[in-house]
Parts: structure tokens; sequence; C-alpha cells
């Protein structure tokens, strides 16, 4: 009868040990939880960042790009006009 007094206290004792382990084990797990769902925040919030920054020099970009074809053309008019108006100058000049 003893023997097996002892076999349950022992049992017992293992149990809470085990019990104690998992407690220990569970208090851990959350600790590290909490810690990488904070570093993901972190890196989250970085990059919103990074993509807003990307976007404003996106729209700077295509802002800038919609000028040339006006500059281009503007060029292009002024070229035309000074070539026609160098030919009309010249015209007269062999009139004479």
């Amino acid at each position: 009868m003893n023997t097996a007094i002892d076999e349950s206290n022992r049992n017992s004792v293992e149990i809470d040990k085990l019990r104690a382990e998992t407690r220990l084990i569970h208090a851990q797990n959350k600790k590290m939880q909490a810690e990488l769902e904070g570093k993901m925040q972190m890196e989250v919030a970085k990059l919103i960042a990074e993509i807003g920054k990307t976007n404003a020099e996106s729209r700077k970009l295509t802002k800038e790009a919609s000028w040339y074809p006006l500059v281009i053309g503007g060029c292009l008019f002024a070229g035309a006009g000074a070539a026609a108006l160098g030919l009309v100058k010249l015209y007269e000049l062999l009139k004479l």
C-alpha cells in the first residue's frame, strides 16, 4: 500500500513540475509573441512611410514629365518660326 501512495505522490509531483514548466513556456511564448508583434508593427510603419515617399516622388516625376512635350513643342514652333523668318529675310535680300 505504501508503494502505491509513494507512486501516487511521485506522479503528483511530476504533474506539478510539468504544469510549472508549461506555465513558464506559455509566459515565454507570450513575451516572444509581443516582441514579434512590436517588430512587425515597426516594419509595417517603415514600409508605409517608404510607400508614401515613393508615391510622392512618382507624382513629382509625372508632373515634370507632362511639361516636356509642351517645351519640345514650343521649341519646335519657335525653331520653325525662326527658320521661316530667316527664309523670308533671305528672299528679301536675294530679291534686291
